[in-house]
């Protein structure tokens, strides 16, 4: 009985589960480096609800110790970017090894699977223990302080953008050079409209089966099928959702 649940489980999966587009904004051009320091912080203000899932930046040296903020205000002045000041770190990677020619940006290998809602703007911050983020700025007024698509505007403007290690990045005007993978959306338990597991409701035999990549607390009960995703699997060329 059980292999016949699995058996359900697959094949209903081939037709639920539907990918979902990644969506790239860049500042690349119209901005081309010319400068840098050991970080860079900017805005992003979210038209439509959106997902960020990575950053890309532009390296001039190879960096060590990336670490990712986040604050969910605007910054709007010098920012302090520690936790006491509201500042919450994303995740850390230890080392790049491998970067693109300054200004073409390159990867930073960490999901975020942030959700900002419609109309909020964020803060973001990233800081290298060692190595250069190239960014552009040299003047007091950047020529394009904002970058937009329909879903997000991606801010660099005066008392946004300022280039340095965190906590205290002393340069200023700076823009990010970077990218910004997205999807529309938000992820989390508001998306499923299913809690899990549902008391008195499975029955004896159910199948419980976990794969941390793709699906998780993924159940089988007779003829239905139930799954809940929190975090979307990356793939090469978008990002795995639930059909509900």
């Amino acid at each position: 009985m059980r292999k016949l649940y699995l058996f359900c489980y697959l094949i209903i999966s081939a037709f639920c589960v539907n990918k979902v587009k990644a969506i790239t904004i860049t500042t690349v051009p119209p901005y081309n480096a010319g400068n840098g320091a050991g970080g860079i912080t900017f805005n992003v203000s979210a038209t439509n609800a959106v997902t960020i899932n990575f950053l890309s930046t532009a390296f001039s040296a190879a960096p060590t110790g990336i670490d990712i903020w986040y604050k969910t205000t605007p910054i709007n002045g010098a920012p302090t970017v520690n936790t006491a000041n509201g500042w919450i770190l994303a995740g850390s990677v230890a080392s790049i090894v491998n970067i693109n020619a300054s200004p073409t940006p390159t990867l930073i290998p960490l999901n975020l699977n942030l959700s900002i809602p419609a109309g909020q703007v964020y803060g973001f911050c990233i800081s290298v223990a060692t190595g250069t983020v190239a960014y552009s700025g040299t003047t007091a007024t950047p020529n394009f302080p904002n970058v937009s698509d329909a879903n997000i505007t991606i801010q660099t403007g005066v008392n946004i953008g300022f280039g340095g290690p965190a906590p205290n990045p002393p340069n200023t005007v700076r823009q990010f050079n970077g990218t910004i993978d997205y999807t529309l959306g938000s992820t989390g338990s508001s998306n499923n409209p299913l809690s899990f597991p549902i008391p008195n409701f499975y029955a004896p035999d159910t199948v419980w089966l976990n794969s941390p990549a793709t699906l998780v607390n993924t159940s089988v009960n007779h003829s239905r099928v139930y799954w809940n995703l929190p975090q979307e699997a990356n793939l090469q060329n978008g990002y795995f959702r639930t059909c509900f």
